[in-house]
């Protein structure tokens, strides 16, 4: 993005970092109709300074006793790039589907690890599966589009 200083050789696009924002368990009422996993990433800007781009990946798993879900997040830098500004959606959402393929198994991993810590003993570990599952875009309205419809 702006003060970044990349090295010769490196990518055009690379995550600096991880963190988790929730996890989350509970004991769910018996609904055998929504059970499943769902790996979906999404655009978040990062405000100070330059405000940064983040990629907020959302791992949950429904069973029929049991809900777990963790929210974890990768710092993104991309090289060339003009400073983001606050709601440049647009621009976000073009990082995320350019990047999505690659970004989403180290932050699938880091948000998965933490799943399993935070369900451990509560939660089959079989669940959370090993290799990253498929991903989901939840790209972000922009300016252009009717946000009525957005939770």
């Amino acid at each position: 993005m702006t003060d970044f200083d990349y090295r010769p050789g490196w990518p055009d696009a690379i995550v600096t970092g991880y963190g988790v924002m929730r996890t989350a368990m509970q004991v769910a009422s018996h609904d055998e109709e929504n059970v499943g996993l769902r790996w979906a990433l999404q655009p978040a800007l990062l405000e100070g300074g330059p405000w940064t781009m983040v990629v907020i990946g959302d791992l949950t798993i429904r069973t029929a006793q049991r809900f777990a879900g963790v929210q974890a997040f990768a710092y993104v830098h991309c090289r060339d790039m003009p400073p983001l500004a606050d709601g440049d959606w647009e621009q976000a959402n073009t990082i995320l589907t350019d990047h999505a393929g690659w970004i989403t198994h180290g932050l699938y991993d880091f948000a998965a690890q933490a799943l399993r810590g935070a369900t451990a003993g509560e939660l089959d570990d079989a669940l959370i599966p090993r290799s990253t599952p498929d991903h989901e875009l939840d790209l972000a309205p922009t300016d252009t589009e009717d946000s009525s419809d957005v939770n």
